[in-house]
C-alpha cells in the first residue's frame, strides 16, 4: 500500500508519504522482463479492498486463516493504525459514510447480503 500526497495544481509530481506491504508475495519473471505477483499461499494478510475518506484510509483485509471473514484496517493518512473492525462475515466489498459515522458493506452469508454498521 502507498500513500502520495498530489499537487491540486498538477505541476509537481506525487511525493510518496507512506509505503507499506500488506501481504507477503511470490513473484515471477517471465521472458521479455515481465514480472507478476501473487499472494503467498501461506501470508496473514493481504488486502481486497479499500476506501479513502477524508479523516482515514479503510483497508478491507483477509483474516489470517480465517478465509470466510475479513476484517477493516482504519488507518490515519500517514498510515497509523487507528482500530480493526473486526468482521465476523465474509464481506466482498464496502463503502464508508465518515459524515454519518456508518458503513455499509456485501456479505457473502451464503447469499449476497447488503448491511451496515455502527463505526
Amino acid at each position: 500500500m502507498e500513500i502520495y500526497q498530489y499537487d491540486p495544481e498538477g505541476r509537481q509530481l506525487p511525493k510518496l508519504k507512506f509505503r507499506k506491504q500488506l501481504g507477503r508475495y511470490e513473484y515471477d519473471f517471465v521472458a521479455g522482463g515481465r514480472v507478476s505477483a501473487s499472494l503467498h499461499k501461506e501470508s496473514d494478510l493481504g488486502a481486497v479492498d479499500v476506501f479513502g475518506g477524508n479523516k482515514y484510509l479503510y483497508v478491507l483485509m483477509k483474516a489470517g486463516k480465517l478465509k470466510k471473514q475479513r476484517n477493516i484496517m482504519v488507518l490515519d493518512w500517514k498510515g497509523n493504525p487507528v482500530k480493526l473492525l473486526i468482521g465476523k462475515k465474509h464481506i466482498t466489498c464496502f463503502t464508508i459514510d465518515e459524515k454519518e459515522k456508518r458503513g455499509y458493506c456485501i456479505i457473502r452469508d451464503p447469499e449476497d447480503k447488503l448491511v451496515s454498521f455502527s463505526l
